[in-house]
């Protein structure tokens, strides 16, 4: 597992991004989607989420995750 440190808040980058609403976002020939959609669904009905999954687009599994207590890191999965 490797870690990706930023001084913006990704979380609300994110949200920035999907204008609010309840949607995956998908970056333009990105090859992964932040699973932004559970994460806003969660906080909106104040239902425990730990952050945003990302998930590889072919696939379907887990390759990295945005954890809400650090929001300005992205913990990568080594495949």
């Amino acid at each position: 597992m490797t870690s990706f440190k930023t001084k913006q808040n990704l979380i609300d980058a994110l949200k920035e991004l999907c204008l609010g609403c309840e949607v995956d976002y998908h970056p333009l020939g990105g090859d992964i989607i932040y699973c932004t959609q559970e994460y806003f669904h969660a906080k909106n009905n104040n239902i425990p989420i730990a952050g945003i999954r990302i998930v590889d687009i072919l696939s379907g599994k887990i390759c990295g995750f945005i954890y809400e207590n650090k929001p300005t890191e992205v913990e990568w999965y080594d495949a």
